[in-house]
């Protein structure tokens, strides 16, 4: 009989649910059963739920209700950027990024990157947690390193860049978004 598992898959689920008597099927259909419904919670709570059910029956578009409620309010599309920043012609133009890492023993640590699109010089600096706080800081604090040469700024869409405005006033700089699930 072709069960269409990996061998590995097999041999686990028989040496979980074979005692002293053998293999008990009913037992391995069980924990099965139990397992998946361990696996179903959801990772949106009720009231969101509640929500989305709500305005879906009135018919509004749920994705913007959630990114009105639930996101970043974005100034510029990438876009809107000036055609020269393609060309990486000029010194100047800086990408954005942050980067969750798993360290030594598990710990979890992040990192905020700035990365220059002509010459790819790149600043890290490590920040506590992703949040736009902390993402703020720590780009302000690296952009003070670079004195006039920055003339633009593009980075995705995340929440962390919440406080893009106040980043882009401190060197009085042009703050763009790129598309969502898109690289620039």
């Amino acid at each position: 009989m072709i069960l269409n598992r990996n061998k590995l898959t097999i041999s686990r689920v028989i040496r979980r649910n074979t005692g002293l008597r053998g293999y008990h099927p009913k037992q391995a259909q069980r924990l099965t059963d139990q397992h998946k419904d361990d696996k179903t919670c959801s990772r949106i709570g009720d009231k969101v739920w509640a929500t989305v059910v709500h305005l879906t029956r009135q018919e509004w578009k749920v994705s913007l209700w959630l990114k009105a409620e639930h996101s970043v309010r974005f100034s510029h599309s990438i876009d809107e950027h000036p055609a020269i920043v393609d060309t990486r012609y000029r010194f100047g133009d800086w990408e954005l990024d942050t980067t969750v890492c798993k360290g030594y023993q598990q710990a979890i640590f992040s990192l905020t990157s700035l990365t220059e699109r002509k010459s790819h010089y790149t600043l890290i600096h490590n920040i506590k947690r992703k949040t736009a706080a902390d993402v703020s800081k720590a780009i302000i604090r690296l952009l003070l390193l670079l004195g006039d040469h920055v003339k633009t700024l593009t980075s995705s869409n995340g929440k962390e860049f919440a406080k893009h405005k106040t980043i882009s006033q401190t060197r009085n700089a042009d703050f763009y978004f790129s598309h969502p699930y898109a690289s620039w």
